[in-house]
């Protein structure tokens, strides 16, 4: 985010939520899809930001439009295992390769 925005007080903002796109338009549809949140967003009075969750690996980041007023942030995922009887050696291979072939990422917007 550019320094001049302060984020000391609340403050709004769209999270675009489950972008996928496939085929030889999915860039024109991932750049209509940021312009239209862009211009929603301008109207309403204390959204500071658009928010979306890419993994590096999803294709459809290379068509998310850069300019200075934007930023990215390297984000960490935290899994928790939710199985109590398992084999935890077993477990932490199976993320550790899902994890590096992840193309998707999945946040619950119930977290914000």
């Amino acid at each position: 985010m550019p320094n001049s925005v302060s984020f000391g007080k609340s403050f709004g903002f769209f999270f675009l939520y489950g972008i996928f796109g496939e085929g030889e338009r999915v860039g024109e549809l991932v750049e209509s899809i940021w312009i239209f949140a862009s211009r929603l967003a301008e109207d309403e009075k204390d959204c500071k930001a658009i928010v979306t969750e890419l993994s590096v690996s999803d294709p459809i980041i290379n068509h998310v439009p850069r300019n200075v007023s934007m930023s990215r942030v390297n984000d960490n995922l935290y899994l928790k295992r939710l199985s109590v009887h398992s084999d935890d050696e077993k477990d932490e291979t199976l993320l550790s390769k899902d994890m590096e072939t992840a193309a998707n990422v999945i946040v619950d917007p119930r977290d914000f």
